[in-house]
Order: C-alpha cells, then structure tokens, then sequence
C-alpha cells in the first residue's frame, strides 16, 4: 500500500487549489502530479489533486484514494462541442457576408454611385 499527498479547491474560489497538502492511502501506483482523484472524506467522496507519493513514517493517513478522474472522454467530447460552435458561428459570419454582397451587388445593377464604391471597396480590399 502507497501513501500519497493531495490538495483541496479552495473553499470559496473552485478554480484555486489550496497548497495544504493532506495525507491518503492508495493502491494506484501509477498517478503523475495534477491528477485528479476521488478521495474519502469524512462529508463522502470529492474531488482532490494529486501532488505526490511519500514514504514519510510522519503521515496521518486514514481515509484512500478511490481512483483517478479520466477525463480523457469528457475533453474529447467537449472539443468536439466547442469545434460545433465554432464552424457554425464561422458558417454564420460567412453567410451573412455572402447574402450581405449579393445584396449590394444587386442594388448596384440599378445604382451606379453604389457600383463605383463597391468596385472601389473591392479594389482596397485586394481585387475581389
């Protein structure tokens, strides 16, 4: 059996990790610094972060480590989401300028002012 130190979230500031480290058992013998991990508690189980393995004899051990959070999935998943959103907010944007053009293409048949600024706008912006 290991003995492993973790750290808490703050209390009031959940992006924040405390730097108390307090002292579990576990049977995991392959956790790297940063995992996350499910902890005993005396309030259940929650969340902690590994810091490292320690062979202190001074340790107050008394509750353990009950496994590692993968969130291998939940990342894949989320990118996958957050990619979704992106393309149709970039899907969006080129729409609009495309409806937006054809629109002022078709105002600028009937208004020759509107035709000279549009080829001069094109021009600038690089001879579209």
């Amino acid at each position: 059996m290991l003995k492993a130190k973790v750290v808490f979230n703050h209390r009031y500031d959940k992006d924040e990790w405390g730097t108390k480290q307090y002292d579990y058992f576990t049977f995991i013998d392959w956790l790297h610094e940063g995992d996350l991990v499910v902890v005993e508690t005396a309030n259940g189980f929650t969340v902690a972060k590994f810091v490292e393995y320690t062979n202190s004899h001074v340790t107050k051990c008394e509750k353990f480590i009950v496994q590692k959070v993968d969130l291998s999935s939940f990342n894949l998943e989320k990118g996958r989401i957050e990619r979704i959103a992106n393309l149709n907010k970039a899907i969006e944007k080129k729409a609009k300028e495309a409806m937006n053009r054809k629109l002022y293409d078709e105002l600028a048949e009937r208004d020759d002012e509107l035709k000279l600024l549009l080829t001069e706008l094109d021009t600038l912006e690089g001879g579209k």
